[in-house]
């Protein structure tokens, strides 16, 4: 699978840098998926995801769930369990691959569960999110750092 302009599109939330968050995802699944099809492509592949989805959960979620509670979102419970529930299945992803280092099962595991929790949950979740920022009058187009920048004066 590779997401095209249209799809990336049909996942917007309207807010600049979660979106561009999700063009970076959808870019690494579909880097992970070209090299699933490759021979010989493999541990250092899956190696460099894991790496990047360590780093990409850990900030795009706090991401998100600052601006929720930022704006009292009243679904951010619901979403940061989802969040947390990534977040572990990604553990144990890792120390799969710790413990076999490569094998085409886990890599295909590993694209299967990325492209459904994206679907799944930008489609869903991150859109019911937007909807209540949209709804509410919430400037969710503003330039995030400045978002955040009057949320850290604020307290």
């Amino acid at each position: 699978m590779q997401f095209n302009q249209e799809e990336i599109k049909q996942i917007s939330v309207g807010i600049t840098e979660i979106d561009q968050d999700h063009q970076e995802f959808t870019g690494k699944i579909t880097e992970l998926l070209a090299a699933c099809k490759k021979k010989g492509v493999g541990s250092q592949t899956l190696a460099e995801m894991l790496m990047f989805l360590k780093t990409y959960v850990r900030e795009h979620f706090m991401r998100e769930e600052q601006l929720m509670e930022l704006f009292d979102y009243p679904g951010l419970a619901v979403h940061a369990a989802q969040h947390a529930s990534l977040k572990k299945r990604l553990v144990e992803i890792y120390a799969e691959q710790k413990r076999v280092n490569f094998n085409s099962y886990l890599m295909v595991e590993l694209n299967t569960f990325l492209v459904d929790w994206l679907v799944h949950h930008v489609k869903t979740e991150d859109a019911r999110m937007s909807r209540f920022f949209l709804k509410h009058d919430i400037p969710a187009r503003q330039d995030f750092k400045k978002l955040f920048a009057h949320n850290s004066a604020a307290r």
